[in-house]
């Protein structure tokens, strides 16, 4: 009875007539907190793990366990709430170091579910870099399917747009990884649209051959003016050599 529950709790920590400098109100016992928070948590129930987090844990009198945060990262992805995800995966970071891939994936879900497309190309952007579990494992598949099932269902210009998300993030300096392009791919293909699929796979090439050809003319250019150089000075100690005979 986790809602009735929230309402008997509610009632009696938001009553006007206590004392607003005691923490906790005269007929909550502070032990209910952190019990209800991890209920709630286990049980995915986002509007108890909310209520908790922001009566209790934000105003750091309550530090959840290791175990209850990792149940409210995984309510926050289920509800698409990326700020109470953050929240808790800084937690978790700031005690563990190093986290998880499912925490990762958990984040990814969250901006996936709140539909923030960019966030979550983001978030698979970090995880090969992130140190930890994660930092041998690069995303897949698996790791994308919240990322899948919201472009799928979005349709072409979703999954435009999404394509589009990846310039911004290759322009900061991040590396793109594979399964960031095949979830847009494989969406494309998903929803019918073989030839929006095709199309964004063309640019893809193109866009990966037009950097190797410049590289090369690069190059190209850098080999003649060693030459260019060498025969130069070539040209100068024989002149050196003529005028000493």
């Amino acid at each position: 009875e986790i809602s009735t529950a929230l309402s008997i709790l509610q009632s009696r920590a938001e009553d006007p007539d206590r004392n607003p400098l005691y923490p906790d109100p005269l007929d909550v016992s502070p032990g209910v907190w952190p019990y209800f928070l991890d209920t709630c948590a286990a049980a995915y129930d986002y509007a108890g793990v909310l209520y908790v987090w922001r009566k209790r844990v934000e105003i750091d009198y309550l530090r959840p366990s290791d175990g209850t945060l990792a149940n409210v990262l995984n309510t926050a992805a289920l509800a698409g709430d990326p700020a109470l995800a953050t929240s808790a995966l800084k937690m978790l970071a700031d005690r563990k170091g190093e986290l998880p891939t499912s925490s990762y994936e958990a984040m990814l879900e969250a901006y996936a579910t709140a539909k923030d497309v960019t966030n979550a190309f983001r978030v698979l952007c970090i995880m090969g870099k992130a140190s930890g579990e994660s930092a041998s494992k690069t995303p897949s598949s698996a790791t994308t399917r919240p990322l899948f099932k919201l472009l799928r269902d979005e349709g072409p210009e979703g999954i435009q747009d999404a394509w589009k998300a990846l310039k911004p993030l290759q322009e900061e300096g991040k590396e793109i990884p594979i399964a960031a392009v095949n979830v847009i791919l494989e969406a494309a293909a998903s929803s019918g649209e073989l030839g929006l699929a095709m199309r964004l796979y063309k640019e893809l090439v193109k866009s990966q051959s037009a950097p190797a050809s410049e590289d090369k003319t690069a190059k190209a250019a850098e080999r003649k003016t060693e030459l260019d150089g060498s025969r130069s000075e070539e040209r100068r100690v024989g002149k050196e050599c003529m005028e000493s005979v």
